[in-house]
């Protein structure tokens, strides 16, 4: 039986997990401090986060997703197709989630999210959940956002703010 931590406390960090990647009886944790930091995705299908944890196709089991990022002054942008802009969130799309807790805890303020395309979602203090399957798990969102600012342009698109968006 092998348990993964992974934690973060880097100046500038988003934990991205990418297609295929499974989580059993594990914490994924993101304690990071990020202060001014700007990022940019251009083109499809791409990511521009700070503080914010993305499981893009995974299968999480038995296990602890928490968001304990602490965001000031950051901005993340987002331009073409399926793109997300996020801080301080945790993004799950195409995931499986079973048995487990999903937590942020993340506290932000300052904090700019732009998604221009179809399909993008900008996000601060969120937890968004797209085409993710959710079984016996508790998703639980107690971020604290002030001050923060998020757009999403085009067809489709979310911007939200300490919310948790099921899709």
């Amino acid at each position: 039986m092998k348990k993964i931590i992974l934690l973060t406390a880097a100046t500038l960090l988003s934990l991205n997990a990418h297609a295929a990647t499974t989580v059993k009886k594990s914490v994924i944790l993101n304690a990071s401090k990020n202060t001014g930091n700007a990022n940019v995705a251009i083109g499809k299908g791409n990511v521009a986060s700070t503080g914010s944890i993305n499981l893009k196709g995974s299968t999480i089991k038995k296990s602890v997703v928490l968001n304990a990022s602490k965001n000031t002054g950051n901005a993340n942008v987002a331009i073409g197709k399926g793109n997300v802009a996020s801080t301080g969130s945790i993004t799950a799309k195409n995931a499986n989630i079973k048995k487990s807790v999903i937590l942020n805890a993340s506290k932000n303020t300052g904090n700019a999210n732009v998604a221009i395309g179809k399909g993008n979602t900008a996000s601060t203090g969120s937890i968004n959940m797209k085409n993710a399957r959710v079984s016996k798990s508790v998703v639980l969102n107690a971020s604290k956002n002030t001050g923060n600012a998020n757009v999403a342009i085009g067809k489709g698109n979310t911007a939200s703010t300490g919310s948790i968006t099921m899709e």
